[in-house]
């Protein structure tokens, strides 16, 4: 009897020591195909290593790579899912709950995403990106007191970092403080004139009716990123404000052509536009 359960043993380390040798296999190829790019073969390696040892505390690892290379196809739900499946191996990774609140503010599903940067948060105090995230999400929600409160945290982690300046300038353009924003804006810009810089810069010159600058900084940032719907829905704006009512409808037409939808477009610029307008750019 002794004998055997000794035979039993060897049979079961042997068992396990090639369960073992298989999945770091899986792993390496895993990792081999990352290191490549080859996003498809790294997800056939990762789930192969899945298959082989599903209870494997390492899982956690491979399952936060699989979602991060779903996010990086666009295959967000299924990405957020692999996120929440590796959360439940290790609750607590800041890495981890960082990745899924922003696939989750890709997926708009901000207040989802609000608890994971909560969560980063409470966990450490000093995390950047998760009180620059919240800061946004304030943002967006018209809540500008916690953006005050989350835009002064920024300042204490990294006054210096050009995101905390970003910050300030976006939370001055909601405040209504126009000359404010054009000057941190127009600091940010001298810098590194990004079209989201510019289109920033030209909507608080719109407010403030600089109607020149206004059009020279949306031009601008338009000759940067040709088919963002959104910039040309600034330059209609900027058009109709002018009584250009011909252009405006042109720019809705062409903010329509790179996905804008066409009712919430006439509602933002307060114009009627027509398909087919012809006009000048």
């Amino acid at each position: 009897m002794a004998r055997l359960l000794t035979i039993l043993l060897l049979i079961a380390g042997a068992w396990l020591q090639a369960g073992a040798q298989a999945y770091m296999t899986w792993v390496d190829s895993a990792d081999a195909a990352i290191a490549r790019a080859d996003w498809m073969r790294a997800e056939t390696m990762i789930l192969g290593a899945l298959r082989t040892d599903p209870a494997n505390y390492n899982n956690s690892l491979l399952l936060s790579n699989l979602a991060t290379i779903q996010r990086k196809q666009g295959r967000l739900s299924e990405s957020i899912n692999n996120y929440t499946l590796a959360l439940a191996i290790t609750p607590n990774a800041v890495t981890l709950l960082r990745n899924r609140g922003e696939a989750l503010l890709e997926a708009d599903s901000l207040e989802r995403a609000a608890a994971d940067f909560t969560r980063v948060a409470e966990l450490d105090e000093r995390d950047f990106y998760s009180r620059y995230y919240l800061f946004q999400i304030a943002l967006e929600q018209g809540d500008l007191n916690a953006a005050r409160q989350l835009c002064e945290q920024l300042g204490r982690i990294d006054g210096r970092s050009a995101d905390t300046k970003f910050a300030r300038a976006l939370l001055a353009k909601a405040e209504g403080r126009t000359d404010d924003a054009i000057a941190a804006f127009t600091a940010l810009i001298e810098k590194e004139p990004t079209a989201e810089l510019l289109s920033h810069r030209a909507e608080c010159h719109l407010a403030a009716e600089h109607y020149g600058s206004a059009l020279t900084d949306i031009n601008e940032a338009i000759s940067r990123s040709r088919e963002s719907a959104y910039l040309y829905l600034i330059k209609a704006k900027i058009k109709a404000a002018t009584f250009e009512i011909d252009e405006a409808r042109y720019c809705i037409d062409l903010a329509v052509r790179y996905g804008a939808d066409r009712a919430a477009a006439e509602r933002m610029v307060g114009v009627q536009s027509s398909e087919g307008t012809s006009g000048k750019r």
